[in-house]
């Protein structure tokens, strides 16, 4: 066998033995491919299955309720004292309030908080705000016994009544109640001075920016 010979062969033993066809590289670089997203997706079940085993152990139910929430019957007793109070400010009404503790979510009948205009939105919050401290206080829960209260009054306007009206009937009860009724004491910052009455014997405060009223009893 001559050089040329030997040159020759040796390179088609490279060329032809040696050398894999592309069409076999590009399928096993596929094949690798598919292999490390596969093994990335196990790792991803893995992951999330730990999470669930975690979420189980601490007695959460599938769904996004947990298993233990406030019981039914104090859920009534709240929502029947935000009735209470909202009846007590003359804030007119149809039908039941209720609280729903999974979305955080107050509601009238079937309309939620979010769903009212921006003055009931206000009156809703700080009937919330009022009815939860009442409730802890009348219960003997844990409570620091005083609420703060913004603009809650501001912006409510009652359908068919006149200004005048108004400034006589949801105002007036509203502060009656929170001095006469209220448990604890209620910090309110509001852009108009509360009513001037007799039967209203709270502290007001006015500045050039914002009147606020403490109002409590006179037992704390």
């Amino acid at each position: 066998m001559g050089i040329q010979q030997a040159d020759a062969e040796i390179a088609r033993i490279e060329r032809e033995e040696l050398t894999p066809p592309q069409d076999e590289v590009a399928e096993v670089m596929a094949t690798r491919s598919r292999l490390e997203n596969e093994l990335g997706l196990h790792a991803r079940i893995e992951e999330l299955e730990d999470v669930r085993a975690q979420l189980v152990s601490e007695e959460a139910q599938p769904g996004g309720q947990p298993s233990r929430g406030i019981p039914p019957a104090t859920l009534t007793g709240f929502d029947r004292t935000i009735e209470r109070t909202l009846d007590a400010w003359r804030v007119r009404r149809e039908e039941e309030v209720t609280y729903d503790q999974y979305t955080a979510e107050l509601y009238v009948g079937d309309r939620s908080r979010s769903g009212h205009g921006k003055g009931m939105r206000a009156v809703l919050h700080a009937a919330f705000t009022t009815a939860l401290a009442d409730y802890c206080l009348e219960q003997g829960r844990s409570h620091p016994g005083f609420i703060v209260l913004d603009s809650p009054l501001v912006a409510f306007r009652e359908p068919g009544v006149g200004e005048a009206d108004l400034r006589q009937s949801v105002p007036q009860h509203f502060y009656r109640h929170l001095l006469s009724a209220f448990r604890g004491q209620a910090i309110v910052v509001e852009n108009t001075d509360p009513p001037r009455t007799s039967s209203i014997r709270g502290r007001s405060t006015c500045s050039a920016a914002r009147p606020t009223a403490s109002v409590s009893d006179s037992s704390l």
